[in-house]
């Protein structure tokens, strides 16, 4: 399983943010096989990133549209929040 420090992540994170914008040098977040346990990923925006066999355990995510904050646990997103 592929690892990343958090400024490796955060880099990658921000990359798929300019790609999604369409802005120059982003590129698609490719986090497949990742072991992203324990991450906050609560300002990351990962739609059509590659997350195939990625460890999602225990992150946590937030969602900005509905002020949702979640935490993925065996593989179940919990409302964190009400």
């Amino acid at each position: 399983m592929k690892t990343f420090t958090t400024e490796q992540l955060a880099e990658i994170l921000g990359k798929h943010k300019a790609w999604r914008l369409g802005e120059e040098g982003g590129e698609r977040a490719d986090l497949s096989d990742a072991n992203l346990s324990d991450s906050n990923l609560s300002d990351a925006n990962l739609i059509d990133a590659n997350l195939s066999g990625a460890n999602l355990s225990d992150v946590r995510s937030w969602n900005g549209a509905t002020g949702n904050c979640h935490q993925v646990k065996d593989r179940k997103s919990t409302r964190l929040n009400s």
